[in-house]
């Protein structure tokens, strides 16, 4: 990867699904993947920024806490020679809307480190050594601390992670015994050296969800997308391939 490196910590569990579409033909199965564009749209009156690749069936991509579109930017070159990618900035990140809602997110605050917790909020050169070595398996995605701290400083969406986080301690919007009314096809897909959160999760996600599976991806922390992008779109690729 040349250039800077760019460090992200996108505190989140992502599983993959597609709604079953027709088949496309196999001219445009085989077509290049295109440029992404920026767009952006309204809903309930606030910006949403997002980028569009490629054509076919749409695939969504969403990020995490305290991230933004270009997380996804390693991968959306193979993801969308097959498909119309689609990948968001949510609402409070990014180039989209940051209104003063009061923001909530699924709770695994219980089972954490209380330092990682504390650390999620990024308000620190420290709290960005830690978390690094906790996300990545490789040192070089967060050795320049003080570009990664410009970068937070700058990304303008500190009360919405402080909202999350809060919410995470409060216990709001548990998933516990509620991941078995998930019965689409899904994609767990897990770095086995992810520290931050840890494996037993992905491995507690697939037993909980009935038609899942779970690609583990080894040598990898937790964010496959930017750390292992190879591995995670062919991970990726073969099972939209295997349920369509």
């Amino acid at each position: 990867m040349g250039g800077t490196l760019t460090f992200r910590f996108a505190f989140s569990i992502t599983l993959l699904a597609i709604v079953l579409c027709p088949r496309h033909s196999a001219a445009q199965r085989g077509k290049e993947a295109t440029s992404k564009v920026d767009k952006f749209t309204t809903v309930y009156g606030a910006k949403i920024h997002y980028v569009e690749a490629g054509t076919g069936a749409p695939l969504i991509l969403v990020h995490g806490l305290a991230d933004d579109v270009t997380i996804w930017d390693s991968v959306i070159p193979a993801l969308s020679a097959r498909f119309r990618v689609i990948a968001l900035d949510q609402i409070g990140f990014g180039h989209s809307d940051k209104p003063l809602l009061n923001y909530r997110y699924a709770a695994l605050a219980q089972a954490m480190d209380p330092r990682a917790l504390s650390a999620l909020r990024l308000a620190s050169r420290e709290d960005i050594q830690y978390l690094g070595a906790l996300t990545f398996r490789e040192k070089r995605f967060y050795q320049d601390v003080d570009a990664i701290f410009k970068q937070r400083v700058t990304a303008g969406d500190s009360y919405t992670v402080a909202q999350f986080l809060d919410s995470m301690v409060r216990g709001d919007d548990t998933l516990d015994n509620r991941l078995h009314a998930l019965t689409r096809p899904t994609l767990v897909v897990w770095g086995r050296d992810d520290k931050l959160v840890p494996l037993r999760f992905g491995q507690r996600f697939h037993q909980e969800i009935a038609n899942s599976q779970l690609r583990i991806i080894e040598n990898c922390g937790h964010l496959p997308q930017l750390e292992c992008p190879n591995e995670f779109a062919t991970a990726v690729l073969q099972f939209l391939n295997d349920t369509r």
